[in-house]
């Protein structure tokens, strides 16, 4: 079976998910009334594999076929076929992957106020201040809500 962009984008979402699981098991799950740290992470780490996995079956060519999926027309001789991974997509991911070991370096709040804009830059988000916005107000946003709100020790 061929992936289309699309597919590979998915399959990398259900292996770093997997990945994302694995690591939070490390943290204290609790319960509805009073939830572990663990909480957040975990219940992140599902939805994307359950969404991830939703648009791979999607992909299968028996399910594309009958959820009326377009399919691109095939490439003339000697022309070149696009990269498999769009470069935003491939910019996208190194952010994601690289964002942990950011914060282990430069701390939570720096490598947010980092990641944020990156990642909306490799989605296409081209406008300074709406960056500027995201960077200052995202990273703000995520401190309080999981370090003042919810008392989760960040890294």
């Amino acid at each position: 079976m061929r992936l289309t962009s699309r597919g590979v984008a998915a399959l990398s979402i259900v292996i770093f998910s997997v990945a994302y699981l694995l690591e939070a098991r490390s943290y204290r799950l609790g319960n509805a009334s009073n939830p572990g740290a663990g909480m957040f992470p975990v219940a992140l780490g599902v939805a994307l594999l359950v969404v991830a996995i939703a648009v791979l079956w999607s992909e299968h060519p028996e399910q594309a076929g009958a959820a009326g999926a377009v399919t691109a027309p095939p490439t003339p001789a000697g022309e070149a076929r696009p990269h498999p991974l769009p470069r935003h997509l491939l910019q996208f991911f190194v952010t994601v992957a690289l964002y942990p070991l950011a914060i282990r370096i430069a701390g939570f709040e720096l490598a947010t106020v980092v990641a944020l804009p990156a990642m909306s830059l490799a989605m296409g988000e081209r406008r300074p201040l709406w960056l500027l916005l995201l960077a200052a107000g995202g990273a703000t946003a995520t401190y309080a809500i999981f370090r003042l709100w919810l008392a989760v020790p960040l890294p």
